[in-house]
């Protein structure tokens, strides 16, 4: 079999910490290495996948335009939910979108009209 050509991965080779590696190998592993990352980052770019899509902290504050101290007692009172992986918060955008529709709904019951205004 020519080396440029690919090997089903069953009927690969087991490899041996003693084995030699040639330069056709490493060209095939790398190859390989590049398509693997092209794919990652096509379908990290494309569509978020189904279900869930999470935001992070900075782009929050700029959807609800508000302060970060904002954010923080929006998450502390628990009218806004997040997750948090490392030292990163991560908020659903689901929930951004019922926060907003929220925060409208109240604010068109409790609005009062301006003088002068027309009623419609």
């Amino acid at each position: 079999m020519d080396r440029t050509q690919k090997e089903p991965a069953s009927s690969r080779r087991a490899i041996y910490r003693d084995q030699l590696v040639t330069l056709g190998d490493l060209q095939q592993f790398q190859e390989e290495l590049l398509q693997a990352m092209r794919r990652m980052l096509t379908e990290k770019s494309g569509a978020p996948p189904a279900g869930r899509s999470w935001v992070k902290t900075q782009q929050v504050c700029r959807l609800l335009d508000c302060s970060p101290g904002t954010l923080l007692n929006l998450r502390a009172n628990g009218t806004l939910p997040f997750t948090k992986i490392g030292g990163t918060i991560f908020y659903n955008a689901d929930e951004i979108n019922k926060v907003l529709q929220d925060r409208r709904q109240h604010f068109h019951r409790n609005s009062v009209p301006l003088k002068g205004a027309k009623k419609a």
